[in-house]
Formats: structure tokens, sequence, C-alpha cells
């Protein structure tokens, strides 16, 4: 171990001193009689020194002698100026990593085309690792055929999954090309420096993991790689990536963050595959210019990088996520045509300011993070961002407020501490949303009130209107409204109306009078039961909020509305007639009341979908459309028991419970003689429900991610279900596999992985339903 330094014109040596986690164990102070002094250290032996002590040798090593090993530098007196440095010592055991790789792995290799050898501290991988396919050749050179035995070579399959993760290797070996079959390669948590350029020739390989180790560079063998589809190489040390990485054609998944990079290559746009790139953590100045190339990108993090400014966004029409924190940004690029973008983190920039374009072009954004940035001043029409959830502006220069940031309806979050409110006093500012959101609404109604002079005491006059650029009038038990009020909106140019939470059974015709500047146009929440034609010269809408009336259908002339972004009609008749389904899935729903279910059956609905949400109970409102509910998606909700009530249901032919909390099923759901599938997995069945068995028509059952111990075949369980072909059982607690189940010759698919039997073995099972069935059938009995 050598440890170089350099002394200053007025320094002098006073010691150098050596530690291995953190004991001293060997020191030269060269004033000393006797300079140099050992310490003892297990498994650390000084085998000789030159005179200075910056070069050490030791002797003999062994296992313990690996670890942290620090050289420490001190000055003489007054001050004994001290510096030090440090560096991790690996020993490697080439014998005793061989033996990590027992003949129980390799049997256990040949069978499921799986090893792991991760977490054994291994520092160099051991060679029958690479030959392990010929290792099986090699066993079928000398083959009895006279044996029986499970375990015979023609059932093995090649390595495809090879997990050498959190290890000490350093290096791979060129004997890698010999895995011609692997898909999967883990090599995560290691030392590596380098991979060899034989890495190429793996043809077949789809997954790899190269995270925290100290790639610097790769061989350009490397973009051959053409099948890969996942790469991870977070926390290496690249400095560069060659342009042949446009190559990697394939990949859907690429992170190459926590690196050094300054630069990203052209072709880069050539990976249109890509769904979630990760460049966070670079030294990256700017993004090429084909990066918006890779139009099905849905998440995209460049944060922690030194990017002065973004290229235009709209290409990447379905990305869904961008975090940009924590860079040099000074404003935000143009995200036209990003018509799935629903969260933007950008905060620790220099953005000065939000502009309207921005609010025109992302009135469906969800999470707005902009803390830590320059901003001066929000624009009026923030209040287009009506889909708002969650808004950070921390750390700005805002010395005020738009009026309409008040009317962000559904916003949940909203943190403006460190500006320059002055006139917001500080116990508002920090006490949360609720309490922000109540006095910007407050502040609204008090400016109208002061600010206006109203007609008849009840509609806001020019003034009002011209400063708001909006004619809010939601939730004033309106029957109609006067057209003189749409006139007054005309002449001062009103962007949007809300006359929502009302009484009016029509629309007023006075809307058209402003139909040059309406943009957001909120009907919802009234009893409205057609749109007149008329509306549809409002060519410049771009929301149109129809929800909760009592319509069945829209004028044709509606498909003029060429600039319509986003249209809601849930919540009415037609959306029930026109599609005979009711779909409220992940709508974050505890109960759905009965006059929906009521509406529902008045139109004769076939299917309900009702999942994704936070259900306790099944609602039995949905008993009310017995006589044609065909479909019933109940999966994803917190739903602990179903009520026999659901029985009733007798014309149902799919019925998905899955992800649920259920661990039974009422004996009365055997009345279901028209169910052809069944989805249970995922829930807390220790069995398959007894009813399941008199489903005379049920062709797939899906029952996997369960707790079932046991495959009953008998003659009133699974063998009277004659049209069965699709049995899914993956991943249960099945400790023995009948052979009875081979007797089944309808089934199309039989799944059984991830059970506790030891037979089938996992090679059978590989195979497919036939091989298996089978497999079965030769191990039933003889009479």
């Amino acid at each position: 171990m050598s440890c170089h330094w350099e002394l200053g014109p007025q320094d002098v040596l006073y010691s150098i001193k050596w530690y291995k986690d953190g004991q001293e164990f060997f020191r030269h102070v060269p004033r000393d009689p006797e300079p140099h002094r050992k310490y003892y250290l297990p498994g650390v032996e000084v085998n000789k020194s030159d005179e200075l002590a910056s070069h050490i040798t030791l002797y003999p090593a062994t296992l313990d002698t690996a670890g942290r090993y620090r050289c420490e530098v001190s000055g003489e007196k007054p001050l004994f100026p001290t510096v030090s440095e440090h560096a991790n010592m690996i020993v490697v055991d080439k014998e005793a990593d061989a033996n990590e790789l027992s003949k129980g792995l390799i049997k256990s290799a040949k069978r499921t085309g799986q090893l792991s050898l991760c977490n054994r501290g291994l520092g160099t991988v051991p060679d029958n690792v690479w030959k392990i396919d010929e290792l099986v050749l090699e066993e079928s050179k000398e083959v009895d055929f006279a044996r029986s035995d499970n375990n015979s070579w023609w059932s093995d399959v090649p390595l495809k999954t090879l997990d050498l993760s959190s290890n000490v290797i350093k290096t791979i070996s060129p004997d890698v090309k010999l895995l011609q079959q692997l898909v999967t390669f883990k090599l995560h948590d290691n030392a590596l420096t380098k991979l060899p350029a034989e890495f190429g020739e793996l043809k077949n390989l789809a997954n790899l993991s190269l995270d925290r180790n100290k790639i610097s560079e790769l061989p350009k063998e490397f973009y051959t790689l053409t099948e890969l589809r996942w790469l991870s190489m977070s926390h290496n040390e690249l400095k560069k990536i060659e342009p042949e990485f446009g190559d990697l054609v394939m990949l859907t998944f690429l992170d190459i963050s926590h690196n050094k990079l300054t630069e990203l290559p052209p072709g880069m746009g050539y990976l249109v595959r890509l769904v979630d790139l990760n460049l966070s953590h670079n030294e990256l100045t700017e993004l090429p210019p084909d990066i918006v190339n890779l139009r099905e990108l849905r998440k995209m993090n460049i944060s922690h990088n030194n990017l002065k400014s973004l290229p235009a966004m709209g290409e990447l029409r379905k990305m869904e996520i961008l975090d940009a924190n924590h860079n040099d940004i000074e404003k935000l690029p143009d995200f036209y045509g990003c018509a799935a973008l629903k969260e933007i983190y950008i905060a620790n920039n220099f953005i000065k300011e939000i502009t309207e374009e921005f609010c025109d072009q992302m009135q469906h954004l969800n999470v707005l993070n902009i803390r830590d940035n320059k901003i001066e001043l929000l624009p009026e029409n923030i209040s287009l961002l009506q889909r708002l959830k969650r808004l950070d502006l921390t750390n700005n220069n805002l010395n005020k407020l738009p009026r309409n940031l008040g009317l962000l309806s559904q916003l949940q979050s909203i943190s403006m501490d460190g500006n320059k409110l002055s006139f917001v006093r500080q116990d508002i500012l920090r006490g949360g949303t609720d309490r922000m959101m109540k006095y910007l609404r407050d502040r609204i109604a008090e400016e109208v009130d002061s600010d206006t002079k109203t007609l008849h005491n009840e509609w806001p006059d020019k003034f009002t209107l011209k400063k708001s650029q909006a004619l809010m009038l939601p939730g004033k038990d309106l029957t109609s409204v006067p057209e003189d009020v749409f006139t007054t909106a005309a002449s001062v140019e009103v962007h949007i109306v809300d006359i929502s939470k009302n009484k009016l059974k029509e629309v007023p015709l006075g809307i058209c009078e402003i139909k040059n500047t309406l943009s957001q146009l909120i009907l919802s929440s009234n009893n409205i039961e057609s749109i007149p034609r008329e509306i549809s010269s409002c060519i410049h809408l771009q929301y149109l909020d129809l929800g909760k009336n009592c319509l069945m259908d829209l004028p044709l002339e509606f498909g003029n509305l060429k600039h319509l972004r986003e249209l809601v009609i849930s919540c009415n008749k037609f959306t029930l007639k026109k599609s005979q389904a009711l779909m409220l899935p992940g709508k974050d729903l505890t109960s759905v009341p009965e006059d929906v279910f009521t509406t529902a059956a008045s139109v004769e609905v076939h299917i309900v979908d009702i999942s994704k949400n936070k259900l306790k109970e099944v609602p039995l409102g949905i008993c009310e459309i017995k006589n044609t509910l065909s479909q019933l998606i109940l999966s994803s909700n917190n739903i602990e028991s179903i009520p026999r009530d659901i029985s009733d249901c007798i014309h149902l032919q799919y019925l998905d419970l899955g992800k649920n909390c259920l661990m039974d099923l009422p004996l009365e759901f055997g009345n279901l003689k028209h169910l052809r599938e069944l989805v249970i997995s995922c829930n807390k069945f220790t069995k398959i429900p007894r009813c399941v068995y008199d489903m005379d028509n049920l062709e797939i059952l899906l029952a996997g991610e369960n707790k079932i111990t046991e495959i009953n075949v008998s003659s009133d369980a699974l063998a009277k279900l004659k049209k069965l072909a699709v049995l899914d059982l993956t991943n249960n607690s099945i400790i023995t596999v009948p052979p009875e189940l081979g007797n089944f010759t309808n089934l199309r698919a039989l799944e059984l992985m991830g059970n506790c039997f030891r037979q089938p073995r996992h090679a059978v099972l590989a195979k497919g339903t036939a091989s298996l069935l089978s497999y079965l059938r030769d191990r039933i009995p003889n009479k």
C-alpha cells in the first residue's frame, strides 16, 4: 500500500500513522529513537516498509486482512496540521468463491434456469457459473436410459436468470459469452470498473442491472445488445456514452442517474420505446434536440443537472411526469401538445414567471411544484388549472396573488411560505391549505362586494366582469339567467362562465353572445335535459362540464368544437343509455348512492364497474339492475364480505372480485348459472368457495395470489365444472397436486406456479398445460 503527500516550505513531518477499520497498526515518527512501531491487529502483518513508511507491504494476506485502511500524515508542533485519506482493501479467495457454487445450486439452476449467488461476499465469479450450460451437456454424455429420475438431463433448461448482485466482484470473465440464453443479469452493488467486450454476445439479454459499481465506460460491443429492454446503471462513474447507444432500440426502461455525464449523444431519439427515463444527478448542460422523439415516454427525470433550458415538449404526448428539479432553468418550456402530463416538478431553478400560455396549455395538470425559483407574479388565468390538486410556490418572489387563485376548486395542497406577501398574515400562510383557500375565496367575495354595483341586486355589472373575465354564478338556485347579463359579459370579453349547482332546466341561449371569447363553460349539477345546437357556435371552447344533469344525447353539431380539450358528461342518463354501462373506477368512493342504481336500472344497464375505490361493503343498490346486469367489476377495493343478495343477479356472466379482503363467498352464489368467468385472485381464500362448484357454465376461474392449500378434484367439486377451460391457482399454498387433475382435458390453461408442492417440478410446469396434464395422468395409480 502507498500513501503520497507533499510538505509545504515551512512544514516538518511529525508522524505517519496507518489504521485498519479505525484501529492503528503501524506508526512512523522520524524523531523517535525507534521510528517504526507495529501494533498487533489480527490479519494485519507489516512485512516491510520504506524509510518514511509511505509504502508498506502486508504479508501474509488472509480474509481478515480485508477492510477499510487509512493513512494519516501530521506536521510538527505547535499546530500539528493533519491530513488523511482512506481506501478499501478486498481480499479474494478464488477457491472459497468456487465452493459457493454447490452441487445443489447447480442442480436447481438446471431445473429452473435460475441461479442466485447474491450477497455471498464473492470477489470472483466461480468459473463453473459461465460453463453451467456446458455442465448440462457433459451430464448428457453418460445417460442411463433404464434409470427413472425426475432430474434427468432432458428436463434441464438453460440458464436464463443470473443474480451476482451485492458482492465485491471486480471483473467479469470473457467466458460470460457462453451464457447464450441469458435473459436477466443482476450485477448491481459490486466493484466492477468495466465490462468485457464479450458482453455484447449475450444476444438474448433483456434485463440488466449494473447499479452501484465503478464503471466509467462501456465497450462498443455493449451497444449490440439489441434485445435489451430494461437497463439500470445508476451510481457509476460514466462520463460518456457513445452515439451507438441509440441502437438499443428495444429499451423501455433506462436509468443512468448518479453518473458524471456532461452530455448525451445524438441518436437518443431512436429509443422510441422508452417509457421511463432517469437522467438525474449528472452534469448535463443541455438535452439533445431529438429527445422529443421519445413519444412513448411517460416519466422523465432530469433533476440535479446543470440544464439552463428545456426544448419544446409538445411531441412527448404520453408523458405523465416530468421532474426537472435542481437545475439552472430560466423559463418554462412550451408544453403545447402534452395532453397526458399530470405532474411537473421544476423546483430549485431560476424561473421568473408562470406564463398565461402555460396555464392555457396545462389545464389538465394535477401537480405543479415550482418552489425555490424567482417567480414574481402569477397570471390571472391561473384559474384555468381546474384539475390542479397540489401547488407549491414556496420561496419565490411573489408580492401579490391573483384573485382567481381562489377558483381552483380541486386544490388539496398549496404552499406559499417564503415569499414577500406582506398583505397576507403569517398565520394564514402557515395555517395549511384549507386556511389559505378560505382566505382567497373570502377575498374574492369581499372584492366583489366592495367594487361591484349589481343589476337588480343580483347580477354582476361590467366592472366586475372586466376585472375577473369570469361570469361566476354557481349555487344561487337560479332557474334562468337574463340575456342582458350575457350581453354585458360579451362586452368585456369574458372567458369563463360557471352556472353550476343551480336549478336550470334549459341552457340560457344568451351564452352564445360570448361565443368569440368563451373558453370554459360549466353547467354541471343542474336539471338540464337537452343542449341546444346553438352552443356549438362557441368554437373556442376548451373545457365543457355538463356533468350531473339529465342529458340523454348531444347535438351532432358539437363535432364542430375543434378546440375542446376536456368534456365532462359523467352522471347523466345518456351516458348510461348510450354505453349501457355504469363506469365509476378509480374515484376514491366509499359508497355509491342508491339513486345512481335506480337511474341505471331505468336505462337497462348491463355493466357496472366500481373497481379501484375504497368500498368496504358492496352497494346493495346493485340488485336494482338484477334483471339486466351481465358484468360486475368490484376489484381493488377493501371489501371483506359479499352479501347473498348479489346472487339475485342471475344473468351475471362476468364477476371480478379480485384484490379485496374476501375469505369466502355465500352458498347462494351457486345460483349464478350463467356465470362464465369468476375472478377472486388477490384475496384471503384458503380454499375454493363451495358455491363455485355449482356454477355449471363456469369457463374461467382466476384464483391466484390467495392462501389456498388444496385442489379438490372430487365428483362434487371441480369435476362438476364440465366447461372449465382456464384455472389459475398461481402463488397459493398448495401442498400437493392430485394426479386426477390430469383428467380435466377441457383445460386449455392450468397455472400452478408459485406454490409449495415439490411435484410437478418447475421444468414440467414450464412446458405448458398439455404437457402438465399428461404428466399428471401418467401418475394416476392403477386400480
